[in-house]
């Protein structure tokens, strides 16, 4: 969430992909011809999907939208091109809109618990590092992160107090940030939203009291979760691997510092942003030079958040069984022909 929501790699790979209706032989065959095989299709595409919390799930769901919550932010040590930059935010989802009928707007009374009551907390990590500075503007490109969703009495929130963000509960859902990706709409009643992938992952803005920061950002879902899940997809065709996103825009208000009222001494603080990192798999000391109130010098922030989550994929296209014989039937007698003519010459040479 970028900033609103240093290199790390991300649990990715095979876990976060999902085989459609391939054999095993096809999938031998790309194993063996695998330079016929087209280049991965960098985009990713919005799609319907399916909101699934404890109680009754939520289809045709195009949008989550989540508002009222806070992300703090942390330069490590001397602000400047190059310098590390850490994030951790929550925010509470408060409607699930629809591709048909009305939006659900009832999530916090009946969608999380079968009891009701519950608020889904979306909560993230992030890390990442200054691009570039411009005054009292940076860019940030981040690199590494984690969303977690937990449930939370909605009445005990503090979106100031990270010990009220339920992480220390089981999470319902999680997501690893994602390689930067084009983003366009794919399904015609999917939520729509164009950026090319050099501004996916990146937030700049004013690191100034009162000023807007946004920008979308791009996450993997893993195989195990099913929380929001992606419904209809592949318009490619069964002969496609696919590859389950979020795409998560964020808009954040930049405060002064993070607050008096109903705020946590500063100690207590930064050792819950420090555990959160350290969940996330982003280290444990992130936070620990955080000085809220010194925004002029350090570009620590607090900003008031909003976000929306929209469900999609990616797609790897792989030809179908036939296409790949041909290719490397092609292939081999290309190696043949290859063969005969580099012998041909060697006899003319030595005749």
């Amino acid at each position: 969430m970028g900033g609103p929501l240093g290199a790390r790699d991300y649990k990715r790979g095979t876990a976060d992909m999902r085989f459609g209706n391939l054999s095993r032989l096809s999938l031998l065959l790309l194993a063996v011809l695998g330079v016929s095989a087209p280049a991965t299709a960098d985009t990713f595409f919005t799609q319907l999907g399916t909101l699934n919390p404890p109680a009754a799930p939520a289809s045709n769901v195009i949008l989550v939208t989540g508002t009222g919550g806070a992300t703090y932010s942390n330069v490590v040590g001397t602000p400047g091109v190059g310098a590390s930059v850490f994030a951790v935010g929550a925010v509470p989802i408060s409607s699930a809109n629809l591709a048909f009928g009305p939006p659900f707007t009832s999530l916090q009374a009946g969608f999380w618990t079968a009891s009701g009551g519950n608020t889904g907390i979306a909560v993230f990590a992030v890390q990442g590092s200054i691009t570039a500075i411009s005054g009292n503007n940076a860019t940030v490109a981040f690199t590494a992160g984690q969303i977690d969703v937990y449930a939370v009495n909605g009445g005990n929130f503090n979106f100031k107090d990270p010990g009220t963000w339920g992480t220390s509960g089981t999470s319902l859902g999680q997501w690893t940030l994602a390689t930067p990706a084009n983003i366009v709409q794919g399904n015609a009643n999917a939520d729509s939203g164009t950026f090319a992938s050099t501004q996916v992952n990146v937030i700049s803005g004013a690191i100034a009291a009162g000023n807007l920061l946004s920008g979308p950002t791009l996450w993997d879902k893993a195989a195990s979760n099913t929380l929001l899940v992606a419904s209809t997809f592949d318009p490619f065709g069964l002969a496609s691997v696919v590859k389950e996103q979020l795409e998560v825009r964020i808009k954040e208000t930049i405060e002064a510092n993070y607050g008096s009222s109903g705020s946590i001494p500063l100690a207590n603080l930064v050792a819950l942003l420090n555990s959160i990192l350290s969940n996330a798999g982003l280290g444990n000391s992130g936070f620990s030079d955080f000085d809220p109130n010194n925004l002029a010098t350090s570009f620590d922030f607090f900003a008031t958040l909003q976000t929306e989550a929209a469900p999609g994929v990616q797609f790897f296209i792989i030809p179908e069984p036939a296409s790949v014989l041909l290719w490397g039937s092609l292939g081999m007698g290309a190696l043949v022909v290859g063969r005969h003519r580099r012998r041909s010459k060697s006899g003319l040479l030595s005749a």
